[in-house]
């Protein structure tokens, strides 16, 4: 039996691991192109990303710290996140008014596209810890997202 190379094993255990769908780049083209799994990089974030999770008073793990997430884990500068105090100003296109749920969704972060201009790659609503994201927020709050059964078709 051939033996496989470390780096093609690599690659393997990883797209073994995911549940791919769709169009899957395979091994050995991720290993001909040079794209290398970076063991000890990943172990570093996982490590840096245990220091920052906390328990609550029911043992249930959370992120105080979602800043010192996207800065140290994720490794986005500070001055790029829109929404960070060294970042720049969330645009006000990033909010979106839904008059007929008599509400709006705004980001708390949002993260531009350094390539285009105008362009968002990700956008980041953060909410307290153990709020009910399946439950209706009370009436007289509008905290950003759809109030449950007042959504249209297609919401579950």
């Amino acid at each position: 039996m051939a033996q496989i190379p470390p780096e093609l094993f690599a690659h393997r255990e990883w797209l073994g691991q995911i549940a791919p769908v769709g169009l899957v780049v395979s091994p050995q083209v991720l290993l001909t192109r040079g794209v290398f799994v970076d063991r000890q990089r990943a172990i570093v974030a996982q490590t840096r990303l245990a220091e920052l999770v906390v328990e609550d008073e029911e043992e249930r793990p959370r992120i105080d710290d979602v800043l010192a997430l996207f800065r140290e884990v994720l490794e986005w500068p500070d001055d790029l996140l829109a929404g960070a105090p060294a970042g720049p100003a969330l645009a006000d296109a990033l909010t979106i008014a839904l008059p007929e749920y008599e509400d709006r969704l705004a980001p708390t972060y949002a993260l531009p596209d350094p390539e285009k201009t105008g362009e968002w790659l990700i956008l980041v609503r953060v909410v307290e810890p153990g709020t009910d994201l399946e439950k209706a927020p009370a009436p007289d709050t509008h905290a950003g997202w759809w109030h449950q059964g007042r959504a249209g078709p297609g919401y579950r």
